[in-house]
């Protein structure tokens, strides 16, 4: 019998085996250690435990509840040791001079994960995404967006589904899997450094447009190539958003045209007011096949939930694309999705069983006939 600790780690509650829990916790504060002079350390110890917190819950969702000594041996193996990110970083100059000479080395890539891309996005990430996914120029995907919108019309279609599908990279761990890259200690740090010289850099520029001429008057563009790749960059750019914003303006207000004729045609009980013919009255459609009361109630409910739903997401999609706003909620489109099918499932059952009731009225009622007797006389002087 072992006794085990609560631990908190990153907002995340494990139960672990108190060994185990005496060599995380020195593997942290070894990095706290390591790290404490770096730029950025709090924010690579921050996703190093979130990193820590995923791989638990990997390892503890299937099979069992208590995190053990030998789970802990396996993560560290996986992220590596504090010793090892200096060593790595000479191995790597080392090799990057004796590769020139030597045969090509082949190595092992990780999974690539399909996430939208936050840092090089301009509308919600799914073209950065999708290009950090197969490893190609992100301008190539937006080019392929807009030819398909142009000859084929689906693009932004494409685009709003993978938008609400796909997840967004949050954490180092997350971009780094939607490079191909291992998730260790050495990759997170590199990466974190990268995403503080980037932000140094966009404030450097950001000043300098502003507040002043930059300090370096001679860096200039060189090449008629660099300002060309610029320039149609920018006309790319330019073109991108504009179509954002036409399609954006084009969805909210198809969205809440169809919320309006909706809404109207589901609460009444005929549609005179818009001179709309009686079947897109919702509850006059239902009255041509369910009589049960309570049947009725719930295809209704159904059916507000399946039409209902996408024409709201439409709607949130079109103001995304043209106020560019985000939604901060990671769960909203689980949520929708799961309310979708909950609508989905009480309009096949309402359906199946008023038909099946219909089916079985009409063969069980009996068929009176009634004849009329013809007496004897009439008969008589008919056939005079």
């Amino acid at each position: 019998m072992k006794k085990t600790v609560t631990a908190n780690i990153s907002g995340l509650i494990f139960h672990i085996d108190e060994d185990a829990f005496e060599k995380l916790n020195k593997y942290l504060e070894s990095l706290r250690k390591h790290f404490s002079n770096e730029e950025g350390g709090d924010e690579i110890l921050s996703d190093i435990e979130s990193r820590i917190a995923e791989m638990f819950q990997e390892k503890t969702a299937s099979r069992k509840e208590v995190v053990s000594l030998n789970d802990v041996d396996d993560i560290i193996s996986q992220l590596g040791q504090p010793g090892q990110i200096d060593g790595d970083e000479k191995e790597s100059k080392d090799k990057s001079k004796t590769e020139e000479k030597s045969e090509p080395k082949y190595e092992r890539r990780e999974e690539r994960r399909f996430y939208r891309d936050p840092d090089n996005k301009y509308i919600a990430g799914v073209a950065s995404g999708l290009a950090a996914y197969f490893n190609i120029d992100p301008t190539w995907v937006r080019i392929a967006f807009v030819v398909f919108t142009f000859f084929y019309g689906f693009g932004p279609l494409a685009y709003l589904i993978m938008w609400i599908v796909v997840p967004r990279a949050e954490t180092t761990a997350e971009k780094l899997s939607m490079k191909g890259e291992r998730v260790n200690i050495s990759n997170i740090e590199k990466s974190i450094k990268e995403d503080i010289k980037d932000l140094k850099v966009q404030f450097e520029k950001f000043s300098e447009e502003n507040f002043g001429k930059s300090k370096k008057k001679g860096t200039e563009v060189k090449g008629s190539e660099d300002k060309l790749e610029i320039a149609i960059l920018s006309f790319f750019r330019v073109v991108f958003k504009v179509f954002a914003i036409f399609f954006g303006l084009a969805f909210m207000i198809a969205g809440i045209t169809a919320l309006t004729i909706f809404i109207l045609s589901f609460f009444t009980e005929s549609t005179t007011l818009l001179n709309l013919p009686n079947f897109l009255s919702i509850p006059g459609f239902l009255s041509m096949f369910i009589n049960e009361l309570w049947v009725a109630n719930i295809a209704m409910v159904g059916i507000a939930l399946v039409v209902g739903l996408p024409i709201i997401m439409i709607i949130s999609a079109g103001a995304g694309m043209t106020f560019r706003l985000r939604s901060k909620s990671k769960f909203w489109p689980a949520f929708s999705f799961t309310l979708w099918l909950i609508g989905l499932s009480f309009c096949v059952f309402s359906f199946i069983y008023a038909f099946s009731n219909a089916e079985c009225k009409k063969h069980s009622e009996p068929v009176k006939i009634e004849l009329n007797e013809v007496e004897e006389e009439d008969c008589a002087d008919i056939t005079d």
